[in-house]
């Protein structure tokens, strides 16, 4: 019962933020609460295989959740001293250091800490070349599959592209996984 209303629960978040999406003319974010959902299903198909617990699992929609928010702006403008986009990809990938560790339970504590690291490398370098072909694709714009805009660098992007710049923003964005992780 309890899985299943997390379950709920967390699909329910999502709902909300395609209406909020929807409503404030950012459907990009459409898209991502989709994928999210289907990301959903498939961590409360397998819970037991993957070993989820309660709080990697919540830690990891808190990361899918706080990426979204990013609909009302917050990568434009942040809310904290921090910049958004390094909250987003710390505590993200917390969830994700929390689920691989207890996923690989077999393994001793330093050698576990090393390939969660190494695993946590892995999937900050996808999530940043699905970003890559989105911009490649689809142009600068908000949500996962566009590299993100203004919110990202603080700067013109297309202007960036000219120097390079684009590096700056990954490197960023892999060393608040890491550190996260």
């Amino acid at each position: 019962m309890k899985k299943r209303l997390q379950f709920y629960l967390s699909v329910l978040i999502f709902i909300i933020l395609i209406f909020i999406a929807y409503f404030l003319n950012v459907k990009e974010y459409v898209l991502d609460s989709i994928l999210f959902i289907v990301l959903i299903i498939l961590m409360n198909s397998y819970y037991e295989k993957f070993r989820f617990d309660n709080l990697s699992y919540w830690f990891i929609v808190l990361g899918m959740v706080l990426h979204n928010l990013g609909v009302l702006g917050w990568y434009n403008q942040s809310p904290f001293i921090i910049q958004y986009d390094h909250i987003t990809h710390f505590v993200g990938f917390i969830g994700v250091g929390m689920f691989l560790f207890g996923y690989l339970e077999e393994f001793e504590r330093i050698e576990r800490i090393i390939i969660v690291l190494l695993l946590s490398i892995g999937i900050g370098s996808l999530i940043e070349l699905i970003e890559f072909v989105g911009y490649l694709k689809l142009g600068v714009g908000e949500g996962f599959f566009y590299y993100g805009g203004i919110g990202d660098t603080g700067v013109n992007l297309r202007a960036m592209d000219t120097v390079g710049g684009g590096w700056l923003n990954t490197m960023w964005d892999l060393v608040y996984n890491l550190f996260g992780s």
